[in-house]
């Protein structure tokens, strides 16, 4: 009488294969999942641009503080903050949070002229 079923060694074989095709996946997957928060933070960072645009075309300067622009913006993972700018009558936006639960923050910035500038990338640290 023949039994049906899988032995020991056919289950650890099928163990061991998945076990190296998720330790190949997840640091992807991981990445994958920081990067998108970061393009969050760029997407909010050009929204932000955008309102100081609009707000320059109404007042002919630069709003001096975030709440004084139209705020569609919904950062979960960030928090904007208002620098002073480099040059006169411009303005910097910085953008910083903690995308991995680590001691590092992501650091962008956009200024006046459009340019996002990656401060600290929180994956190189």
């Amino acid at each position: 009488m023949k039994k049906s079923g899988f032995t020991l060694i056919e289950i650890m074989v099928a163990v061991a294969i998945l076990s190296v095709i998720a330790s190949l996946w997840v640091p992807h997957y991981l990445e994958q999942k920081i990067e998108k928060k970061r393009q969050e933070c760029h997407f909010q960072l050009k929204n932000f641009f955008q309102a100081q645009q609009r707000y320059f075309q109404t007042h002919q300067s630069y709003a001096s503080n975030l709440q004084s622009l139209e705020r569609p913006f919904n950062g979960t993972h960030f928090q904007f903050t208002l620098l002073p700018p480099h040059s006169q009558g411009g303005f910097l936006i910085e953008c910083s949070g903690n995308i991995d639960r680590d001691a590092t923050l992501d650091r962008a910035s956009i200024d006046e002229t459009g340019v996002i500038t990656q401060l600290v990338d929180d994956l190189r640290y």
